[in-house]
Formats: structure tokens, C-alpha cells, sequence
């Protein structure tokens, strides 16, 4: 014995399949903020870093120098 319940509707509803693209969609999107930021984090400390030598070596030469 089969027991088939057919919807009342003759296709089924976007709705489900839709939301799941969307949080799929949305998911990916941030995962790539995620990795974007993070390689703004990795340029900016560089960055710093560089300055940092910059003016240590800066403040070592003007310390240096008898006026």
C-alpha cells in the first residue's frame, strides 16, 4: 500500500529555495569582508611598522647631531 499527498498547489512554493540562496549568498559576501579586512589589517601594520622605522631612524640621526 502507497499513501501520495500532492500539494494543492501545482508547483512548490520559491520561498524555501529562496532563502537558502540568500543566506548561502550572504554567507559568501561575508566571508569575503572577512578576508578583505584582513588584508587591510596586514597592509596597515606594514604600513606602521614602516613609519616606525622611519622615525626611529629620523629621531636617531637627530639625536645624533651636535647642534
Amino acid at each position: 500500500m502507497q499513501l501520495r499527498l500532492d500539494s494543492a498547489a501545482t508547483s512548490p512554493s520559491l520561498v524555501p529555495d529562496l532563502v537558502t540562496g540568500l543566506v548561502i549568498g550572504l554567507s559568501q559576501a561575508l566571508f569575503g569582508v572577512v578576508v578583505l579586512l584582513s588584508r587591510d589589517v596586514r597592509k596597515r601594520a606594514r604600513a606602521e611598522s614602516a613609519l616606525a622605522e622611519a622615525l626611529a631612524f629620523r629621531k636617531a640621526m637627530e639625536d645624533s647631531v651636535v647642534t
